[in-house]
């Protein structure tokens, strides 16, 4: 039994609507990993944040630079992932805040990084701060850090608009310098999924669609002018036969079978006598050799007479011009 009522499917229809017009419905990839949750720790199999912090951000923030570590709170994920087709939505649904990625400072030493946030991923600092408070249940630190921080080198830093502050905050106080974050253009938390799903979780559906892509570019990158002269030549020949078979003269006198052309009335109108051949008269009159021209001045109308014959279980018509004037027919 169904417990919708009309005014609940109504509603359900404006969402699934408005769902389709925002365009929350498009796949972004198959997510063949397993299911990702975003309450397991980092190092506990099927972690989302363990995956966005190892595969995600250095593919799509590092690219493979060493020399950069990345810094956000673990509050910014609200969903699983679930394995199979990611949507729009699905992706809305785990990452609903979409935060803008923000350089904080650059020539930061490891050995400062660590004194201001502790050892990487571990579970042992408590901050004061009101929005980076660990919950003692937790299984994250206050902060979760993807890049190898070691204690000589230098790096650049890098975090959200949620978190830039609090980063901003403790590194300025561990190395007395002024840092002044800035937004990376067009670069977000949702934009570094959405460009990782397309690159890496691709379907089986979507990368057929994209070889049969890449074997017609593939196919008008060689010998391009040879085949473009060859295509232009076919299409020429198909529309001339065309053109040829839709134009083409047909027979007025339709017979059956085969008839004897000495049996033929139609004859009547060929060789050197009969309708076959014109003149002038002295008046510039078009007549048939043969018939008689009307006098001038005198009403004359011409219809035609159709007769119909068969010769040898062969028929067929014949079409004879009549000429009447005042004294009956010509």
């Amino acid at each position: 039994k169904s417990f919708i009522t009309p005014n609940g499917k109504q509603v359900i229809e404006m969402i699934e609507s408005a769902q389709e017009n925002l365009g929350l419905f498009e796949t972004l990839g198959c997510n063949s990993q397993g299911t990702l949750y975003f309450k397991r720790g980092l190092d506990e199999v099927g972690s989302l944040w363990g995956y966005y912090l190892n595969s995600v951000i250095p593919q799509q923030l590092f690219k493979g630079s060493t020399s950069k570590i990345f810094v956000q709170n673990p509050g910014a994920f609200r969903y699983n992932l679930y394995e199979g087709d990611v949507t729009v939505d699905d992706l809305v649904s785990m990452s609903p805040y979409n935060d803008t990625i923000y350089m904080i400072g650059s020539n930061i030493k490891g050995s400062e990084f660590i004194d201001a946030f502790g050892e990487p991923n571990v579970i042992n600092v408590v901050h004061d701060d009101q929005d980076h408070q660990r919950d003692k249940n937790s299984v994250f630190p206050v902060v979760v850090v993807a890049g190898k921080v070691e204690m000589d080198r230098y790096y650049e830093v890098y975090s959200v608009d949620f978190d830039k502050d609090y980063v901003t905050y403790h590194l300025a106080n561990v190395t007395g310098r002024k840092f002044e974050p800035g937004p990376l253009l067009e670069k977000t938390t949702n934009i570094f999924w959405r460009e990782y799903m397309e690159e890496n979780w691709v379907c089986a559906q979507m990368e057929e669609d994209v070889k049969t892509w890449d074997a017609i570019l593939e196919f008008f990158e060689e010998f391009t002018v040879m085949k473009i002269i060859a295509f232009l030549l076919s299409f020429m020949v198909i529309v001339f036969f065309g053109w040829m078979f839709l134009c083409r003269n047909v027979h007025p006198t339709r017979r059956v079978g085969s008839v004897d052309p000495a049996d033929d009335d139609l004859s009547y109108f060929e060789g050197d006598s009969g309708m076959g051949e014109f003149s002038d008269d002295e008046d510039n009159n078009m007549f048939p050799v043969g018939i008689k021209s009307p006098p001038m001045n005198t009403p004359t109308v011409t219809t035609t007479q159709t007769t119909t014959k068969t010769n040898g279980g062969v028929s067929y018509q014949s079409i004879y011009p009549v000429v009447h004037n005042e004294n009956g027919i010509v």
